[in-house]
């Protein structure tokens, strides 16, 4: 190990650690030339400029919130223009025999159309302001998860993803019970007809639901539909038929509506399908609406989705939504995305349904299946759910102040998909939702006479408690939790479809299983997989192997980094020291989409080479194959940075970084994450993307 001087000398302000063997010049020209230095500390290492809104929200885009009557008035027309024309539309269709709720009826969409590619005439759309309660831009949810180099070892993966679940033969007489996924894949029922999904993401999300609803002797006895909230390849170019990686707030909304809406059309007349579960693994960061006292100060868009939420849960539903990941970043975050931050706000009352569902409501509905919670159940709006890592501790990407009382294993989560291949590999709270959905699912199947609310107190009253508390919950109105501290209601718990079961069928029931038997992993109790040998054997075979084996620098640390130790193959500051923290993730612009984000490194890893030193084996994603992935830096236990310089990667290939010092023994390795630059050649923009890898035997 070299160390170097912990001060730096400024040049031209640019900061060159002193005694590094190398001149300025010599340093950028190695370094890929001179660059910008940030605004926030005098050092040679680039730090992205905030993010203007202005990039989410189209002023092509608009939706409007019709003042609160008996009767919502149509959607008003905008003024004559030169320019083009504004189209007015319901956001939420009607669809014959089902007409949409009153509270539904307020929203109004309007579209820009131009005339020799004029931009939007908001003067023209202005008339509408006085007939109108608010107008506002619509805003972009952005970019899914994939993942293609996991053949050689998802099978591994797979069993122990299932492990980590508690996933059990639940057997019993289910009755039908709908999983909707919200996502990237394109509308489709089960048996999911469309393995086109674009982006993967939604298809993963959807498997790894189904695998839990499908694990009893009597077949499966979920039904997973899938609705496309995510249909946009640019903000103008849309592709409903294999999905996309963008969409707007009002699309989410829209998604949400159909999800509800083709549940209740399949129930007629008689009820075959007992209950409905959403699954949201998608979200947008708080400022771009989701903080409220009053609904009324969202924006519109934002409001159609939460009116969309209330819709399903007067409907009885259970909505569960992934509570985020850090998307990192120069911008710190605090608190969930939303709509998981919306778990601290409360369902809709019996009263308030009848107002927002208008003459009719629920009328038929069966008594015996309660559409609203008992006495003091615990009722959020929505149920937000954080990711683990296999021994329980939370995931590398769990954001700040993020942790929601219900938690699920989230790491290196893949099911087998159509046909037989792997789904894309995530890792993050997408994965943790969907566990839940699914266990919860899967008892509502067993149990249809509890109320959503009541379901969801079982399972987390079933689940592993891990002995920390919930960082936000139903009632906090500036984060936190308000339940009483060191009580059972307030903890963090692992969701665990054994446990549930336990607790579901422990006492009988009429379609439980006559004596259910499993085994609950405790608290704390689960490793990380260890893929086989021959499995990595055919990850590294046709890789470029490059040897690191003259030791690494140790480089003063950076105000960016926020970490304690900076080790570099070069003795100067690189361009990307911290790329994860010097710019924001492609998924994180401006929102953050489907969680998690982009995956560069599905099946990546780190294992010892009996020296003292390690073998980094990254093998990326071919997905990003119009892309430059830079100077790989890998993060050990989120206190050094090793900064793997010198390299350009390829998306596809396969690198092998042999006798790589982490500056820790073994032992002592709790986390390991990859971070990378990435730019497209298009663009003077730099992103940045990461993932988790495996610490092998």
């Amino acid at each position: 190990m070299k160390t170097l001087c912990a001060v730096a000398v400024l040049v031209g302000g640019c900061a060159v650690p002193p005694g590094s063997g190398a001149s300025l010049a010599q340093a950028l020209v190695l370094d890929a030339g001179p660059a910008a230095c940030p605004s926030s500390a005098s050092t040679c290492v680039p730090v992205s400029p905030p993010i203007a809104p202005s990039t989410a929200c189209a002023d092509e885009r608009w939706v409007a919130v019709l003042p609160s009557t008996p009767h919502a008035p149509a959607c008003p027309s905008a003024a004559t223009s030169a320019f083009g024309h504004w189209v007015p539309a319901r956001l939420f269709p009607d669809v014959p025999g089902l007409p949409v709720p009153p509270g539904l009826q307020r929203y109004c969409l309007y579209q820009w159309q131009p005339l020799a590619r004029h931009p939007p005439d908001l003067v023209a759309l202005s008339a509408i302001d006085a007939r109108v309660a608010r107008r506002d831009r619509d805003c972009a949810v952005t970019s899914p998860s994939g993942s293609a180099a996991v053949a050689a070892a998802w099978p591994t993966l797979r069993a122990d993803f299932q492990a980590q679940e508690g996933r059990v033969a639940v057997g019993g007489s289910p009755v039908p019970v709908r999983v909707a996924v919200v996502d990237s894949a394109p509308d489709g029922l089960d048996p999911i007809s469309t393995p086109a999904d674009r982006a993967g993401h939604g298809q993963a999300v959807a498997e790894l639901v189904r695998e839990l609803g499908c694990s009893g002797p009597g077949g499966c006895s979920l039904r997973i539909a899938t609705h496309l909230a995510l249909p946009r390849l640019s903000r103008t170019t849309v592709d409903p038929v294999s999905g996309g990686y963008l969409g707007f707030q009002s699309e989410t909304a829209v998604a949400l509506y159909g999800a509800v809406r083709d549940w209740q059309l399949a129930n007629r007349p008689t009820l075959t399908e007992a209950r409905l579960v959403v699954n949201l693994s998608l979200g947008w960061e708080p400022p771009f609406g989701g903080d409220y006292n009053l609904p009324e100060s969202l924006p519109a868009a934002v409001q159609a989705v939460r009116s969309a939420i209330v819709h399903a849960d007067c409907w009885g539903a259970v909505v569960v939504a992934a509570a985020g990941n850090d998307p990192f970043g120069p911008d710190p975050v605090n608190g969930p995305l939303v709509p998981a931050a919306w778990e601290q706000k409360p369902a809709p009352t019996p009263a308030e349904c009848a107002a927002e569902e208008g003459a009719g409501y629920a009328a038929g509905w069966p008594a015996s299946r309660p559409l609203f919670g008992g006495p003091g159940v615990y009722a959020p709006l929505v149920h937000a759910v954080g990711g683990l890592e296999p021994d329980d501790t939370r995931l590398y990407n769990v954001r700040p102040g993020g942790m929601p009382r219900l938690a699920a294993p989230g790491r290196h989560a893949v099911a087998e998909g159509v046909a037989g291949v792997p789904t894309a590999m995530l890792t993050g709270s997408s994965a943790a939702a969907a566990v839940t959905s699914g266990v919860a699912a899967s008892i509502w199947a067993l149990r249809p006479e509890l109320s959503g609310p009541d379901l969801m107190a079982l399972v987390h009253a079933s689940a592993v408690g891990l002995g920390q508390p919930a960082q936000f919950c139903l009632g906090s109105t500036d984060g936190g939790c308000p339940l009483p501290v060191g009580s059972p209601a307030r903890q963090v718990a692992r969701v665990s479809q054994c446990a549930a079961l336990l607790a579901a069928c422990g006492s009988g029931g009429a379609r439980c299983p006559p004596a259910p038997s499993c085994t609950v992993r405790p608290a704390g109790s689960g490793i990380a997989p260890s893929l086989p040998a021959q499995a990595r054997a055919d990850v590294e075979d046709g890789g470029q192997h490059l040897d690191l084996g003259t030791g690494l620098y140790e480089l003063a640390p950076l105000a960016e980094c926020r970490r304690h130790r900076v080790l570099s193959t070069v003795p100067w500051y690189s361009s990307s020291v911290c790329p994860s923290r010097q710019h924001p993730a492609v998924s994180a612009l401006p929102l953050s989409g489907p969680q998690p984000g982009s995956n560069p490194c599905p099946l990546c890893y780190v294992k010892p080479d009996g020296l003292g030193t390690y073998t980094v084996v990254l093998s990326l994603d071919d997905s990003f194959g119009r892309s430059f992935l830079g100077i790989p830096v890998v993060t050990v236990n989120d206190e050094i940075d090793v900064v793997l310089d010198g390299l350009k990667m390829q998306a596809g290939a396969v690198y092998a970084f042999e006798r790589v010092e982490l500056g820790v023994a073994q032992d002592d390795v709790k986390s390991l994450t990859v971070a990378f630059d990435l730019w497209d050649g298009q663009s003077s923009e730099v992103f940045s993307a990461d993932s988790d890898l495996l610490l092998q035997p």
